[in-house]
């Protein structure tokens, strides 16, 4: 399978290390595409070109075939452009490289991943002291019948490769065919391994492994992808890998696995494809990493099982790493609560599975760590952990008070095929054509298409399903105060503007508590006229505050006459509360929330305001 138009994820290989040296034990896809390696190809069929023109001269058969055999084995060699030699070597740095992060950029393909070696004795995890002279007295042993010697480390050795004897017989000894490390070896291979092994089918002792590397191929030297292959991918993989490998030799086993399907793919001439199915079918570990590259590329969650251990994998979207999430927030879950709560059977998953089973998209997080009792910031973990994983999306809370719009980029061919799901989910209600018509008309609030009182909930859940499919977005508001110098000596306004509403200025506001709403119940009001917007000689010299944290002293001086002005005695105590809102920036419909005051309380003041002529505001998705 070749990656995706545009994807930037090449191939995935493991390399593995023990003292006859590296080896690249497995890699897919089978033959991955990069510059380098096209160039090769064109350059191997210039050669072959070049060879062919000569024919005529010389048309010895026996020399025509030997030709075919070494441009066979030198495609076979080569992988990535590059022969396999290079690569091995390439992609097993020294033991400075244990546990940190390795990148390598070569003619435009980076190599990313991070390497892990055994300890400095060549075990995987520590053992007891009398266990450890148990196994090296048997070691020692076995190493005078079989007559192998200990090999010291060499010096000149720039990779500093720990070898030692292969690992402990101490354990239980399992029934199994030993797999040789070499490739050559001419005998038939058994597909079972043995993390115990200490001889091999051909007499040679099973190589114990020194290190084992997960390297993702990427196309392209952006650091920024490379960057989150790393922290996201390669790097936890790793990790996963060393938990196994330390208590089951899982790397070693699996990676022995793949060797030996490998030297009899070459002894039988098997095509590398299907000597790559015979690998995934065969290994669990082949088939992770398959999985792991596939879902990548298609920017999806990968989910894999190593040695019993469950581990999902994936590029995080951008903006959970600059999420601005807060109490404020609300959370929409982009999957069903019980198909969520299903997967969370685990005990430790017992706390993510309350946090979403009382979750709302309308209420806060801040007010729904207080309704659970969970400290906030262990409530926003469990909200990010829902994000990082798309199960859900940071939104403002949904509110039946704001007006919400067909989204320019709603996803129209989808309708057709969510149409059955809206049906079986909302089977009384307006068909979801119906509802997309609504709101992709003028902008009201959405309250004043719900009923009654008993309405409001499955519109809200219609509301989610809207958003969670990407159709709708909220309007938002935002505005910046005005006045005129002489602001505090203007005639005061005596008709009554409390039943306007400045989010939805054409409209009666309806409190969510509401009895009922009905359509013969909308009012059509008109905003009170602003003397100097209409006769005032003077309407030139009105004066726009863009930044009330950053006032001049003629701003300062008008902001204060039109506090000061205010008839509303409360809204004049507010105001210094709200002034950061009146920057053009913040939304106004986030007031209440941000606050923790009534809703109706602060349309009625931004209402009051804007009849007043001491606000101008704009709307904006």
């Amino acid at each position: 399978m070749a990656p995706p138009s545009g994807c930037k994820l090449i191939a995935v290989l493991l390399i593995t290390r023990s003292r006859s040296g590296p080896k690249i034990a497995f890699h897919y896809p089978a033959a991955p595409i990069t510059s380098a390696a096209k160039q090769t190809n064109d350059e191997d069929d210039s050669d072959i070109g070049s060879e062919a023109e000569h024919d005529d001269v010389n048309d010895d058969p026996a020399v025509h075939r030997t030709k075919q055999r070494g441009t066979e084995n030198g495609n076979a060699e080569r992988l990535l452009g590059y022969t396999i030699d290079s690569l091995e070597k390439l992609l097993s740095p020294g033991r400075w490289s244990d546990k940190k992060k390795f990148e390598v950029c070569v003619d435009g393909t980076t190599f990313i991943g991070h390497p892990v070696y055994a300890r400095n004795d060549g075990e995987w995890s520590s053992k007891p002291q009398a266990r450890r002279e148990h196994d090296l007295s048997n070691k020692n042993d076995q190493e005078t019948r079989s007559g192998v010697t200990n090999f010291e480390r060499d010096p000149s050795d720039t990779a500093n490769v720990t070898v030692t004897a292969p690992g402990s017989p101490s354990r239980v000894p399992e029934d199994y065919t030993h797999v040789p490390d070499s490739l050559d070896s001419q005998q038939m291979l058994s597909l079972g391994t043995s993390m115990d092994s200490t001889s091999t089918a051909s007499g040679m002792p099973t190589e114990q492994m020194a290190m084992f590397h997960a390297v993702f191929v990427v196309r392209g030297s952006q650091q920024t992808y490379a960057t989150e292959v790393h922290e996201h991918i390669a790097k936890p993989l790793s990790r996963a890998l060393h938990h196994c490998q330390k208590r089951h030799d899982y790397v070693s086993v699996q990676s022995r696995k793949m060797i030996a399907l490998k030297a009899k793919a070459k002894q039988n001439s098997t095509d590398s494809r299907v000597l790559l199915t015979q690998m995934v079918e065969h290994g669990e570990l082949a088939w992770a990493l398959k999985e792991v590259y596939e879902k990548v590329s298609m920017g999806e969650v990968a989910g894999i099982r190593l040695s019993g251990m469950d581990l999902s994998l994936h590029i995080p979207p951008p903006e959970v790493e600059v999420s601005t999430m807060d109490e404020y927030s609300a959370l929409l879950l982009l999957e069903d609560k019980d198909a969520l709560i299903r997967e969370l059977s685990h005990q430790d998953a017992n706390l993510l599975a309350q946090f979403i089973r009382e979750h709302t998209p309308t209420k806060p997080l801040g007010k729904l760590a207080t309704k659970l009792n969970i400290p906030l910031p262990d409530l926003l973990q469990l909200a990010q952990h829902l994000i990082k994983w798309r199960k859900a999306r940071s939104i403002p809370p949904l509110h039946s008070g704001n007006a919400y719009i067909l989204c320019p980029s709603a996803p129209m061919d989808k309708v057709a095929e969510l149409i059955p799901l809206y049906a079986r989910r909302f089977p009384t209600l307006p068909t979801l054509p119906q509802m997309l018509k609504v709101l992709s008309g003028k902008p009201i609030k959405y309250g004043m298409l719900i009923p009654s009182r008993d309405h409001r909930a499955p519109y809200m859940e219609i509301l989610a399903f809207l958003h969670r499919h990407e159709f709708v977005t909220r309007l938002q508001t935002c505005g910046w105060l005005r006045s005129r110098p002489d602001a505090e000596n203007r005639l005061k306004r005596d008709r009554p503007i409390s039943g306007l509403s400045l989010l939805s200025p054409q409209l009666r506001p309806v409190d969510d508590d509401a009895g009922s709403v009905r359509s013969e119940q909308t009012v059509i009001t008109t905003l009170p006229a602003c003397d100097e917007d209409v006769d005032d000689e003077n309407a030139t010299h009105k004066i726009l505050i863009l930044d009330p944290a950053d006032l001049t002293l003629e701003q300062s001086n008008v902001l204060t006459n039109m506090i000061s002005s205010l008839l509303d005695v409360e809204l004049r105590e507010r105001m210094p509360q709200l002034l950061r809102y009146f920057d053009g920036k913040h939304v106004l419909e986030d007031i209440a929330v941000q606050e923790g005051l009534k809703r109706a309380k602060v349309e009625d003041w931004l209402a009051t305001l804007q009849a007043e002529g001491h606000l101008t505001t704009f709307r904006a998705i």
